[in-house]
């Protein structure tokens, strides 16, 4: 019937009685078993999240249009894809991999390939949490083989912060000394091409609770708060607070270590914004969130950290209205993740409560007296841990609704950073190719300072990129200050150093 039989390449389908039913992924004969102990997921949920993957294969888009899996995108290793994380965790639950297997090398280099950016869960159309099984997975082998030495320091900023913060401006030559980067990439594996975060010098406790004659550092952190008034400005001075209206919500403004130990300025910002629209902001004692623990498996660290929030917070969980923060990654970690380690009312009740700077100003716009038109110019990138929740746009939002105020959203990829991963000697050349899209649109945009919400993110575009980046909520604060002009941001000292 078709001449020359062009369509027809004599391919003939076999005559096989069962051939719509072959190799199934889920045929009669499978069965799965648990072979991690559950640590992030109950009543057989690794089980029930690993199935929910059919392999549809969306988690393989290689444009912008879609974030999904950076690695993937840029090396096209299958080993990368969120699917073969799927994919071999199930061979490993049914038994088509031995149980033997479970720790082994191979499987390992396809769990360790996740970054934790949560962008393929987010666009999974099966809604598949491929960054949690991940997690699951790497518990299970720190809890077998306990965390490597260079994960235990790496998740250790915090205390490290708290004790070596004082002596930053010695420090910071030393950390600038090639030998010094060396032998960083020698021991801990961090790239010598990546310029060392020094800690600030006076961390934003320090700057808001100076320790006087006669108190002891870190006593009665929550009563102490609440004997300042006014907006505390980096210097150390007061100034009357501007409260329009009636007596605005009560915060808990949690930090996190960027905000707290590296860049208090993006606190000080943040105080001094949501004081001047008459909120009363709390800062309570605290710790790091815990998402750099969980993410490298040690579960049982993270969990510590949770308590100790939980425990330093106490009667504020019920008094305040809202759960602030500035870092992108420290409000995932307590709106979606401290549920993975602990189910509990105060867990759940910091999980309703916390929210973005930005969103929460949006919420209420009507107290923040912005009325001068600043003509100013900025490029604003979303991370991918604001990306993937709810009011994903909040910052896009808040920056666009300030008066002379021109955004250009960087559409792009990941930034590449991906937490610690990004600063590995192992991922640098990979992460500033993710990257590289990303800051050739910031360089070509004629704004002259680029905005991010999330703190590696900041890293990475001031490592290629010589335009001043700063966070959303210091552009807020300065523009209630007046302090932009088309020349740049009026910014202080202590930005990180290009490389």
């Amino acid at each position: 019937m078709i001449p020359r039989n062009l369509l027809n390449p004599d391919i003939i389908t076999g005559a096989c009685d069962d051939l719509m039913t072959q190799c199934l992924r889920y045929g009669a004969d499978y069965s799965a078993h648990a072979i991690y102990k559950d640590r992030l997921f109950k009543n057989n949920g690794f089980i029930e999240e690993v199935e929910k993957c059919h392999g549809c294969s969306k988690c393989t888009t290689v444009t912008t249009a879609t974030r999904m899996c950076p690695v993937y995108k840029f090396t096209r290793d299958e080993a990368a894809a969120p699917k073969a994380k799927a994919n071999i965790l199930r061979a490993l639950i049914s038994g088509a991999i031995a149980e033997e297997e479970a720790f082994s090398q191979g499987l390992f280099h396809v769990i360790n390939q996740c970054i934790n950016c949560g962008s393929c869960y987010n666009e999974c159309p099966s809604g598949v949490n491929i960054p949690r099984m991940v997690m699951a997975a790497k518990a299970a082998y720190t809890a077998k083989f306990g965390p490597t030495a260079v994960n235990r320091i790496l998740t250790s900023l915090e205390p490290a912060a708290r004790h070596l913060g004082r002596f930053s401006n010695l420090m910071v030559p030393l950390m600038e000394w090639p030998i010094t980067r060396q032998m960083g990439e020698k021991i801990l594996g961090i790239s010598s091409r990546r310029a060392m975060i020094p800690f600030a010098e006076k961390s934003l406790e320090t700057l808001l609770f100076p320790v006087t004659s006669g108190e002891k550092k870190g006593a009665d952190i929550l009563d102490r708060h609440d004997r300042h008034q006014g907006i505390i400005q980096p210097s150390g001075k007061k100034r009357q607070s501007r409260k329009p209206g009636s007596q605005g919500p009560s915060v808990l403004f949690f930090t996190g270590c960027y905000a707290g130990y590296i860049r208090p300025r993006i606190g000080m910002a943040c105080i001094n914004t949501l004081t001047a629209m008459g909120m009363n902001v709390h800062v309570p004692a605290q710790h790091c969130c815990g998402l750099p623990m969980l993410s490298k498996g040690m579960t049982d660290r993270a969990q510590s950290t949770i308590k100790k929030n939980l425990n330093q917070w106490g009667e504020y969980l019920h008094r305040v209205d809202y759960i602030v923060v500035t870092c992108s990654s420290c409000c995932l970690a307590l709106k979606e993740e401290w549920g993975y380690l602990m189910d509990s009312a105060a867990v759940h009740g910091v999980a309703a409560k916390t929210i973005h700077v930005s969103q929460l100003i949006m919420e209420h716009q009507d107290r923040l007296p912005l009325e001068q038109e600043i003509p100013f110019h900025i490029a604003y990138h979303t991370p991918c841990h604001l990306k993937v929740q709810e009011a994903a746009g909040c910052s896009i939002e808040l920056l666009s609704a300030i008066p002379g105020m021109t955004v250009d959203v960087l559409n792009s990829h990941c930034c590449g950073m991906a937490g610690t991963w990004g600063m590995m000697a192992e991922n640098y050349n990979l992460s500033k190719q993710i990257g590289l899209d990303l800051i050739q649109r910031l360089e070509n945009s004629p704004a002259t300072t680029g905005v991010t919400d999330c703190p590696t993110c900041t890293m990475q575009m001031e490592a290629f990129c010589d335009k001043p980046i700063c966070h959303p909520v210091e552009i807020v604060w300065q523009s209630l200050e007046g302090c932009l002009d088309n020349g740049g941001l009026n910014r202080q000292p202590g930005g990180h150093q290009k490389r």
